[in-house]
């Protein structure tokens, strides 16, 4: 028997977040999201790509992370750089489907501080056109 392909539970995962941000959403607001790929194919959202794969000044930032020679183990091309308050001020996205890199204390601070609160799990702008 064939092994399922890699990341394949992770797609689940980011999938059932997509659909549960749907159903609080209107089609067409803009959605930040660290894993651009899922989202962007199977929504109606426009996606902000935190990690700058499609955003020029994200790319050129330096790693937001210290990467040292004992750190080579965990270093992902690709997956180094991302600036929220650039992209809070910028990209003003309606919704957030993935907070990563900041603990929850973090998250509380930085998000609600730009108008953000959490509903039904996932960070929604006040002001975002809601369907609930």
């Amino acid at each position: 028997m064939a092994a399922r392909p890699a990341l394949v539970a992770s797609h689940e995962i980011v999938l059932r977040d997509l659909r549960k941000l749907e159903g609080v959403l209107a089609p067409g607001s803009r959605v930040a999201t660290f894993w651009a790929g899922v989202p962007a194919f199977f929504s109606d959202y426009r996606m902000v790509d935190m990690y700058g794969y499609s955003d020029a000044h994200v790319a050129r930032l330096p790693s937001a992370r210290y990467l040292g020679v004992n750190d080579f183990m965990s270093y992902r091309p690709g997956h180094e750089k991302w600036d929220y308050g650039w992209v809070l001020r910028e990209e003003t996205p309606d919704a957030f489907l993935q907070v990563w890199h900041l603990d929850r204390a973090a998250q509380n601070e930085l998000l609600r501080a730009h108008g953000y609160r959490q509903v039904k799990g996932l960070w929604i702008r006040q002001g975002a056109q809601r369907l609930d």
